[in-house]
């Protein structure tokens, strides 16, 4: 990533291209309908064989992990919520947002 300069600004130009898939997949879930409260459950890398295994993924076996954090995702906001009547706090309805 470099940086050009002109008269009172500051322009970003990413030299790098976007690689074809993110090192991490990633779902945002809410555990109520507004949007809060706001977790992220996240598959990433954290050494470089784990790198290379997701940067191999075909696209159809990224959307296969990516279902299965959906899934994943659906209990834990079932355990999130016991714990939320628990303490007495509103329930709502899940939603899943879309991350990479």
């Amino acid at each position: 990533m470099a940086g050009t300069f002109g008269p009172g600004r500051y322009v970003t130009v990413d030299d790098d291209p976007p690689a074809p898939h993110p090192m991490d997949i990633t779902r945002d879930v809410f555990l109520t309908d507004a949007r809060a409260p706001y977790f992220t459950l996240t598959l990433a890398s954290r050494d470089l064989e784990a790198h290379s295994i997701l940067s191999s993924l075909a696209p159809t076996e990224h959307e296969q992990i990516a279902d299965a954090l959906t899934a994943a995702a659906s209990a834990v906001m079932d355990v999130l919520r016991t714990a939320q009547a628990r303490e007495g706090t509103p329930k709502g309805t899940t939603s899943f947002g879309c991350g990479t």
